[in-house]
């Protein structure tokens, strides 16, 4: 999957850096290494509806929180909760395992089931961001207008949230 990625980001010549890294599980981890790579730095949370009838992905930047009750109101989610989406369902829709969700993994979403993806407006302002390549234990630098090219190319429902 992760080669799939990079052919897709020579197919629409956009230029990258990857940065190999020890594992990162939670934001907190990954302090010293956004600090020594300046840009925007982002978590990607894998959300369902409590029917399970529709799935999200957030991308907001490291610093932020969200709130699901209001981000549950904007997305008019059926049962009216979000949750994270299992294990299970996320490898099964983006082949990733729980700590490697990115953006890219959309490259994976070919029957469009996640119907929304919702980005941080605020990684706007930064002139790079860093996501990671299907696993974990590296990031992919790449400039915000690249990363915008490559949503572009996606088929996904893509928009900017402020979070």
């Amino acid at each position: 999957m992760e080669k799939s990625l990079y052919q897709k980001l020579a197919d629409l010549n956009i230029s990258y850096e990857v940065l190999e890294h020890p594992a990162f599980f939670s934001c907190e981890e990954s302090v010293e290494f956004a600090a020594q790579n300046p840009g925007g730095h982002a978590k990607t949370l894998f959300l369902r509806d409590k029917k399970k009838k529709h799935y999200f992905l957030a991308v907001v930047e490291d610093k932020h929180r969200i709130d699901t009750k209001a981000l549950c109101q904007y997305l008019e989610c059926s049962g009216g909760k979000l949750s994270f989406g299992s294990a299970e369902d996320l490898q099964q829709i983006l082949q990733v395992r729980p700590g490697s969700v990115t953006p890219f993994a959309l490259l994976s979403d070919n029957q469009n089931k996640i119907q929304r993806v919702l980005i941080d407006t605020s990684l706007k302002q930064h002139r790079f961001v860093y996501f990671h390549p299907m696993r974990n234990t590296a990031s992919v630098k790449i400039k915000l207008s690249d990363f915008e090219k490559f949503l572009d190319s996606l088929s996904h429902n893509i928009e900017f949230f402020p979070f």
